[in-house]
């Protein structure tokens, strides 16, 4: 296989490039394209609209055919945004249709990755040897690029996938309609079934996971209210999937609406703002985590290099209903704790920063 080769970069992200010290784990190089950030994406908006969000990547979902694509990611790109695309739509697989889509795209330095199908399964699709297959074809053409594969939650085939991806992605839609904020049954197994069961298939496959989690929702069987979180739901959503190591984080609505734009600008875009202010912190990987598990209560400790100084960025999340305390201390030495005391209310996050020297 040709050795991986990183893309040139866009004229309005090249500035955005920072340099970034060697994990501990195995991640793909990719995030240094957008300043070492993890990046929030957007399942098959208009760019026009995603753009206005602050999200960085735009996966385009629908079979758009090759020209389609093309406008697309072209598209995108002048949005500041870097695109994913889907190759395969239906099955059996068409060769000619992808080979066509992966040469008219792979020079585009706007594509990141290809999503090669969603879903796979033996029944709906794609089995895992035409997955396989695929992947190798894919990679003949484009050997540069990342590809993922998207699964429903906890998929026993997704093991059998890990030769026909390098990145695994799922999703979780867990807000029901008409359920007033954090009521919602779904929301109590989020970080300790789902995504447990994400990082149990990322540690054994060695793949990186992407998340994709829930925007604005059309009501469920006719019920009048849109299952859509609200901004606390959607921030306890994404701090918990980057927590359970999401490299990248995307959210999903079914339908483009007048209303589902609305939800985005009002939840999504304020969240985004907020999240970037510590997405460089997010990429250099967790020094430590602690698991109360008692309380349900994760603090996972970053260390932000983004700012002159020497600081902590420490990502407190309850996963459950209710309200706790926690007292820990933060160990930097023989000599120096730093003792800390958070309250948190229901699927709470608390994002703190610790200044240990100045500039």
């Amino acid at each position: 296989m040709p050795e991986r080769q990183q893309p040139h970069l866009p004229p309005f992200l090249s500035s955005w490039r920072i340099n970034l010290p060697k994990l501990s784990i195995q991640v793909l190089n990719w995030w240094q394209i957008l300043g070492g950030r993890l990046p929030i994406g957007y399942f098959n908006g208009t760019p026009s609209n995603v753009g206005a969000y602050g999200v960085e990547l735009n996966l385009i979902w629908t079979n758009y055919g090759v020209d389609g694509a093309v406008r697309f990611v072209n598209e995108i790109a002048a949005n500041h945004m870097l695109a994913v695309v889907e190759l395969i739509k239906t099955t059996p697989w068409d060769r000619q249709e992808v080979a066509d889509k992966v040469n008219s795209l792979k020079d585009n330095p706007a594509v990141l990755a290809w999503f090669l199908f969603d879903e796979p399964s033996s029944k709906r699709g794609l089995p895992p040897q035409d997955a396989i297959d695929a992947y190798k074809f894919v990679k003949e053409l484009d050997a540069s690029r990342p590809i993922a594969l998207s699964f429903v939650p906890g998929d026993p085939q997704a093991l059998d996938y890990a030769p026909a991806m390098d990145i695994f992605m799922s999703h979780k839609y867990p807000i029901i309609s008409g359920q007033v904020q954090f009521s919602s049954p779904e929301l109590q197994n989020f970080y300790d079934s789902w995504l447990d069961n994400c990082k149990f298939i990322v540690n054994q496959t060695g793949k990186t996971f992407w998340a994709i989690l829930q925007a604005h929702q059309a009501p469920d069987d006719g019920g009048d209210a849109p299952a859509s979180p609200s901004l606390a739901e959607t921030r306890y959503m994404l701090y918990a999937a980057i927590q359970a190591g999401s490299q990248a984080t995307f959210f999903y609505a079914d339908k483009e609406t007048d209303t589902s734009h609305t939800w985005a600008m009002m939840n999504l875009a304020p969240l985004v703002k907020e999240y970037r202010k510590h997405a460089t912190a997010f990429a250099t990987g967790p020094l430590d985590s602690i698991d109360f598990s008692s309380q349900r209560v994760v603090a996972t400790v970053f260390r932000d290099s983004a700012e002159p100084g020497d600081k902590l960025i420490v990502l407190i999340v309850h996963h459950d209903f209710g309200s706790v305390q926690i007292d820990f201390k933060l160990s930097m030495g023989p000599l120096h704790e730093i003792p800390l005391v958070v309250s948190l209310d229901s699927f709470d996050v608390k994002i703190l920063t610790i200044v240990l020297s100045g500039p």
